[in-house]
């Protein structure tokens, strides 16, 4: 928590349910955490909890709509 705080992260990028988990227990002492991202398996319905599948896909939709004009 130290890290996320002292750093001012606005996304933490976590490997699984497990990490995410600490996380959720710490949020509300990280004021400039916006958003976390999970890029192993699918993370748990919370606000502002993203996959990283979610991520590259609207990242992708996005640059192919800008091509596309």
């Amino acid at each position: 928590m130290y890290i996320a705080d002292n750093a001012k992260c606005n996304i933490i990028v976590v490997e699984d349910d497990y990490q995410l988990q600490k996380i959720l227990k710490v949020w509300h002492q990280l004021p400039d955490l916006k958003a976390v991202i999970q890029y192993k398996d699918i993370p748990a319905k919370k606000p502002n909890v993203y996959s990283v599948c979610i991520c590259i896909y609207v990242i992708a939709e996005k640059l192919l709509t800008v091509q596309l004009n």
